[in-house]
């Protein structure tokens, strides 16, 4: 029996430094690709360098989500903003972020002697709930604790509905265009019958989930919207042993990552965004697998598939 195989979700982690880059590790950012779908999650300073070592084209991306204005999560836009310019790019780059967003891509795109080639258009994101969507997948931004505005993000794979067509040819419905509005949700009256679409379509067995979240305090409500992930990613900035440092920053332990990797019954965890007093990221994993046991940790560079 042949068996197609499915379309990955790529993901890449470009940056996995807290605050302060390292040798080794570049403020934060996260690169996603799917379907022909190129995106950012954060665009820390150095993000621009981090794609052409990762042999990823910037050129491509269309979409980037901030998730906080704190510096080392949003000052790579700047320097990104303008080389796709020098690249000639026409499209338009389209940037979503927190209250405030709007004011610091104005400040680059207006930067003096700069004329962009291409449009860019901002989203304040003021509200928890989907913020893009197409035909191929969705981002929902949702608002966690942190030390100023942030949001983290749940991409979840889309697929245009498929029609039983067994169930078609049985009620005579095989190739008749009003198949179209059926895929479209829509009922249909036919041959004095009315079918509704939930009659003739073929149930998926599983979309992809794949939730990002940043700087923040752990919640109740991350657990909830990051339920079910196929993938976790997930700040731990800090060891447990300075677990109340960690909380009065914002910010969460390897051990706060992985209780909520696991009360949300996600697939894997992968962890980011180390402090730099940590050369050495071992004792992290080491807690979170204790609580979560699959359980990565992210290097620079590192890429895997959904």
């Amino acid at each position: 029996m042949l068996v197609l195989n499915k379309i990955m979700i790529e993901v890449t982690f470009l940056g996995t430094s807290a605050s302060l880059p390292t040798k080794s590790r570049n403020h934060p950012s996260i690169h996603l690709k799917f379907r022909g779908n190129s995106m950012l999650f954060d665009c820390g300073e150095g993000t621009q360098r981090q794609l052409a070592i990762a042999g990823i084209s910037p050129y491509k991306v269309q979409n980037i989500f901030i998730s906080h204005l704190h510096a080392d999560h949003v000052l790579g836009l700047g320097g990104l903003i303008q080389s796709l310019s020098l690249m000639k790019r026409d499209g338009e780059l389209h940037i979503f972020g927190p209250s405030g967003i709007r004011r610091h891509v104005n400040f680059y795109v207006n930067w003096d002697y700069f004329e962009p080639s291409y449009k860019v258009i901002v989203h304040q994101i003021k509200k928890d709930g989907v913020i893009f969507e197409n035909k191929d997948y969705s981002v929902t931004a949702f608002s966690v604790e942190h030390t100023c505005p942030c949001y983290a993000f749940v991409f979840e794979e889309k697929k245009e509905p498929n029609l039983d067509k067994k169930k078609l040819k049985k009620l005579g419905l095989l190739n008749n265009p009003l198949c179209r509005q059926l895929k479209e949700g829509k009922s249909i009256r036919f041959r004095g019958k009315v079918i509704k679409p939930e009659d003739v379509l073929v149930k998926e067995k599983h979309l992809r989930k794949i939730s990002i979240v940043m700087d923040a305090n752990p919640s109740k409500k991350i657990v909830d919207y990051v339920r079910g992930s196929d993938l976790l990613i997930m700040e731990a900035t800090f060891s447990d042993v300075i677990k109340e440092k960690a909380h009065d920053y914002g910010h969460m332990t390897a051990r706060d990552a992985a209780r909520i990797a696991k009360e949300a019954e996600v697939k894997q965890l992968i962890l980011t965004h180390f402090s730099p007093r940590y050369e050495d990221v071992k004792i992290l994993k080491k807690e979170a697998k204790q609580i979560f046991r699959n359980t990565e940790v992210a290097e620079d560079f590192m890429k895997l598939s959904v």
